[in-house]
């Protein structure tokens, strides 16, 4: 029987760039053994590599092992769902408290929401990562979607201050749109604004705008551990579609 080919190994150049060190990615497959992991991590690019992110199945258990014995860091279990556009019944008015965005420039409360979208992220549980490049990214990554470039549009439900004061943004869901699938991105809810399901809102105004543009499908990603999340998907009629270990390595730091 002939081995399966060693995984390739991708330098990622916009990682690379924002955190400054070279950052590459593998991505195993059921195929793989221990033997080709050794293989990628022998490849010219993850020889040079400073962070290597490593994906595989949790039921890799040869491969998990091997990736402990490594010191690589079991960076996050990802889960993603599924679901179609809404149907005719399940379409309902809109939330006329929930509104697209139009600030260019996030204000601090969504910079805020920002950080609380990855709490649970594998940039913020790695304790790796030392300079503060978490806040950075999510911050970026909110910069980004604002400006049109990562995401569509960005739905927002804000609070009803005095008149005069400033208002304050306590929920928000940005949306992204690859060809008809639809894609979820941050999102978030302020933690004092919790349990008034403004998370259930939201993401039905999310749904909505998707089946609006026509978008066959809806998927979004997250976190095992993010138990909160799981269950908000699961009662809004998505589905789990996949599973995938993402372990971060350093080929040069001792664990």
């Amino acid at each position: 029987m002939s081995r399966s080919a060693a995984p390739a190994v991708r330098r990622l150049d916009w990682d690379s760039e924002f955190f400054d060190y070279p950052v590459a990615a593998i991505a195993l497959s059921p195929a793989n053994d221990p033997h080709d992991l050794e293989l990628a991590l022998a490849d010219p690019v993850a020889m040079q590599a400073r962070l290597i992110y490593i994906s595989c199945s949790p039921a890799a258990a040869a491969l998990r092992r091997a990736l402990r014995r490594r010191g690589a860091f079991l960076a996050d279990t990802k889960l993603v769902y599924e679901r179609g556009p809404l149907s005719a019944e399940e379409l309902t008015a809109a939330d006329p408290e929930i509104v697209a965005c139009e600030l260019r420039h996030p204000d601090v409360s969504l910079l805020d929401l920002a950080i609380e979208s990855g709490l649970y992220s594998r940039y913020a549980i790695d304790p790796g990562f030392k300079r503060d490049e978490f806040r950075r990214l999510y911050h970026k990554w909110i910069e980004e979607s604002l400006a049109g470039r990562i995401a569509y549009r960005t739905l927002m439900l804000q609070d009803s201050p005095d008149p005069g004061a400033a208002r304050t943004t306590l929920a928000m869901i940005t949306l992204a749109r690859k060809g008809a699938v639809g894609e979820i991105g941050l999102v978030a809810v302020a933690p004092a604004a919790r349990g008034k399901g403004l998370g259930r809102r939201i993401l039905a105004a999310a749904l909505r705008d998707f089946t609006a543009e026509a978008c066959s499908l809806v998927r979004v990603k997250t976190q095992r551990i993010n138990r909160a999340a799981r269950r908000l998907y699961l009662s809004a009629g998505f589905r789990l579609t996949e599973c995938e270990c993402i372990y971060h390595y350093r080929p040069n730091c001792k664990t």
